[in-house]
């Protein structure tokens, strides 16, 4: 089996489970019945003196559980946003194919009828995951070259010169963006201090890949749903602002115990001092060039924040099967990937691939970054 019948099988397996990668942000089900909220604190004189000392790690476990926190957070799940919550800049439409509508909802402004530039901050939160047989993977040393990459640095694209995530932007809605100043860009971000978290035995274990080194495996559950919104919350950041979760040789095991994401963008609708919000966010594993699940991640983050963009069916453009009835506009062509400014990043689908546009409405009338697509989806049942 060569490498792209591989990943076409790993598509495949995610788009048959995609109920449980993209609706397991809804906290209602068996899988999250009963499941703890950490609600921590970190202790200030802790932190004053490891930010003093430039000091490294903040360990999780100088965080404390606070009854504001605790009742801030007894409300929280995901899949959609309500119209009171404050988020992201985001704008809505929708598209009609086989007599159904199809809304969806992407990040910044209507390219077709207002084509103005967003900028999103951001915050880069690394984490330094320790393991009960002592593995340390400690993202810190690796975050140092994401400010540098091409997720916030311009470089030249077929669409301009811009960053990765705008250069997408842009060109899959070129038909209407080629002569309007519309951008979906990323603010220069705040890198945080590393984090430090002890990973429970019962939520995570180590293994040893092929070339001997260690690779963390941790639950959805625990990392997903509980230690990102408390993280959120501990660093006080805003429901407008994007939380990038960055780890080392991490992944996150899919629910029924299936190995594994690389890498997730989640909305979690949460309380904040404001009222109702709905923060999002998006994690993968990095190293100091390799930033190719990170860019996937920030690329579906822009076009479906919430989890809420259902499409018709659509069939793998490699090996043919069902892979899913979602807006993610890296997992069809996940196998891609061209490198940019020395950084490794990944192809992306375009909206026109999903919505069956013919001709394209992207740049060229093409479907994906790099032309690998040279037609609208298949119909999947």
């Amino acid at each position: 089996m060569t490498e792209v019948d591989l990943a076409a099988c790993r598509i495949e397996r995610r788009a048959a489970l995609y109920l449980g990668r993209h609706h397991l942000a809804v906290l209602k089900g068996s899988g999250m019945a009963g499941f703890s909220r950490l609600c921590l604190r970190f202790v200030a004189a802790a932190a004053a003196a490891a930010l003093a000392t430039g000091g490294g790690a903040r360990p999780i476990s100088q965080w404390l559980p606070t009854p504001e926190m605790s009742a801030a957070n007894k409300s929280y799940g995901a899949l959609g946003v309500s119209g009171s919550a404050t988020t992201i800049p985001f704008w809505k439409s929708s598209f009609t194919y086989g007599g159904t509508t199809y809304p969806f909802t992407m990040v910044g402004t209507n390219p077709i009828t207002t084509g103005r530039s967003t900028t999103v901050s951001n915050e880069i939160v690394p984490l330094k995951l320790v393991f009960a047989d002592g593995t340390k993977l400690d993202a810190g040393p690796e975050v140092s070259g994401l400010p540098g990459s091409p997720l916030y640095v311009n470089a030249p694209y077929a669409a301009g010169n811009t960053q990765y995530g705008d250069a997408l932007m842009r060109s899959e809605f070129w038909k209407y963006a080629a002569n309007e100043n519309y951008h979906v860009l990323l603010a220069p971000p705040v890198v945080e201090a590393t984090i430090e978290v002890t990973v429970p035995a019962a939520d995570g274990y180590t293994t040893t890949g092929a070339n001997g080194s260690k690779i963390g495996i941790v639950t959805f559950a625990w990392f997903i749903h509980t230690i990102e919104p408390e993280i959120i919350t501990q660093l006080g950041i805003q429901p407008a602002t994007l939380a990038i979760f960055a780890t080392k040789s991490t992944k996150v095991l899919e629910q029924g115990g299936y190995c594994c994401f690389r890498g997730y963008h989640a909305a979690l609708n949460m309380s904040a001092p404001s009222g109702p919000a709905t923060f999002t966010t998006a994690w993968a594993s990095v190293t100091s060039q390799a930033i190719e699940t990170m860019s996937h991640e920030i690329a579906e983050w822009m076009n479906d924040p919430f989890y809420t963009n259902n499409v018709p069916g659509w069939r793998n453009p490699v090996s043919g099967g069902c892979a899913g009835h979602q807006l993610e506009v890296g997992d069809p062509v996940t196998w891609y990937e061209f490198t940019v400014g020395g950084f490794n990043v990944q192809d992306e689908a375009f909206y026109s691939w999903f919505s069956r546009d013919a001709p394209s409405i992207g740049i060229n009338d093409t479907y994906d970054l790099l032309g690998k697509l040279t037609a609208p989806a298949k119909v999947c049942p």
